[in-house]
């Protein structure tokens, strides 16, 4: 929190300080204080929502959520991401796949993958969704098995028992962008599975990318 803090006052200070600056310096100096003002929401954001999923609360309301539909939603805020990044993305989902879940929840987990792969995974990558039903025995209950892949650079295999680990960052492979994660995304990932009584789990492929294999118990 402090670095993008520390930025912003930077900034405003020295176009405070500084009496000569011209108009188009000082635009300059506040677009890059808003966009660490951009930075510091979406830590807050993150910090937040790990608080909520640690106390497994009432807090969140518990309703049908489309699969497909919130991954549309999803696709559609990182279009330009995607497109700057060259990434393909092709959820399949069926259209009527539900599951009693949050909408908020099942967004933040979708979005912090896919953020993940843009992030670190490289240029020119190929994202798939696939899903199953696995249905409970004796209870109207059912579990939905995800397997998230792409095929980025990997994750160097020292780091793989420590990528959920809040603001743990790899310094190495999918490390593209220095300083464009907190840290706090697949730990985001990993509660909202936890929420839902689910396993992750996460692999490098033989042909180059990862894996990520995990279930949500419809609640």
């Amino acid at each position: 929190l402090k670095t993008p803090l520390t930025g912003i006052r930077a900034y405003l200070e020295t176009i405070m300080d500084d009496g000569t600056m011209d108009a188009g310096q000082m635009r300059l100096f506040v677009e890059k204080a808003y966009r660490q003002s951009l930075r510091l929401t979406s830590l807050v954001n993150d910090v937040s929502i790990l608080n909520k999923l640690d106390e497994q609360s009432d807090y969140y309301k518990i309703d049908e959520v489309n699969i497909s539909s919130c991954l549309k939603e999803i696709e559609e805020e990182l279009a330009l991401k995607m497109k700057a990044n060259n990434t393909a993305f092709s959820p399949m989902i069926s259209s009527e796949l539900t599951i009693r879940s949050n909408h908020d929840i099942i967004y933040s987990l979708f979005k912090n993958l896919i953020d993940n792969t843009l992030e670190h995974g490289g240029p020119d990558t190929h994202i798939t969704i696939m899903a199953g039903i696995q249905q409970i025995s004796g209870d109207a209950s059912y579990r939905i098995s995800f397997t998230y892949t792409d095929n980025g650079v990997g994750i160097p295999e020292k780091s793989l028992d420590r990528i959920f680990d809040r603001f743990y960052k790899v310094d190495k492979g999918r490390s593209r962008k220095a300083g464009g994660s907190s840290g706090l995304g697949l730990a985001i990932v990993r509660n909202a599975v936890l929420f839902h009584k689910g396993d992750i789990t996460v692999e490098n492929l033989p042909d180059g990318g990862v894996m990520f294999k995990f279930d949500l118990l419809s609640l």
